[in-house]
């Protein structure tokens, strides 16, 4: 039996296949998770309630069991890959001694490659330096500061009520997450206030 429809049939039961698959992108090599990650970069989806690295989900459901104490090793070194022909059941210290002897070489979570003149370490973990610098960049640009109308504080709150995020209001704005947040709050307590003063 392939490992698609084995696969198909083990997610089925825990996890809509549908709702799996439409947040893998299968367009290369490497069947990259795009869905929700966590820190490290590694996919994880919500299974029965609670929350699953995809790369386990997707080992389980094609191969079988992970045995108790085991790991899956990435055999590509991407962290987001959730191919079942990527992914080996190792030992933690066969983990460890692999992801030692392999020149670091991953994918952060927004798909950038970790390597050479794009790689730093903090506290220990190798990191990425384009997206530090794309958050300091989102930090220092001066539109962050501009002055924001009473008419604007209005639009921002119906934006965000309206179901907009609060990241995609400051984007769209071109202010900070906490000008829009703080203005969202403001417009909502003079709604308040003009309600109990009526």
């Amino acid at each position: 039996m392939s490992s698609t429809k084995l696969i198909r049939q083990v997610i089925s039961r825990d996890v809509p296949e549908k709702r799996f698959w439409n947040k893998v992108d299968k367009s290369g090599d490497c069947w990259l998770w795009i869905g929700s990650k966590d820190s490290a970069g590694y996919g994880q989806v919500s299974v029965k309630g609670a929350m699953r690295k995809a790369h386990r989900v997707s080992y389980e459901t094609a191969v079988g069991p992970i045995l108790p104490g085991m790991q899956i090793d990435h055999l590509c070194r991407v962290r987001a890959c959730v191919n079942p022909d990527h992914l080996e059941q190792v030992t933690p210290a066969e983990n460890r001694k692999r992801a030692g002897r392999i020149q670091k070489s991953i994918i952060c979570g927004r798909g950038h490659r970790i390597e050479g003149d794009n790689a730093y370490e903090w506290h220990g973990t190798t990191m990425c330096r384009e997206c530090r610098r794309l958050r300091r960049r989102k930090d220092q640009v001066p539109a962050l500061r501009k002055e924001v109308t009473p008419e604007m504080s209005q639009q921002i709150a119906l934006a965000v009520q309206g179901g907009m995020s609060v990241h995609q209001a400051a984007e769209q704005f071109g202010v900070s997450r906490r000008t829009i947040t703080n203005h969202v709050r403001k417009v909502a307590a003079r709604e308040q206030h003009s309600q109990e003063g009526a």
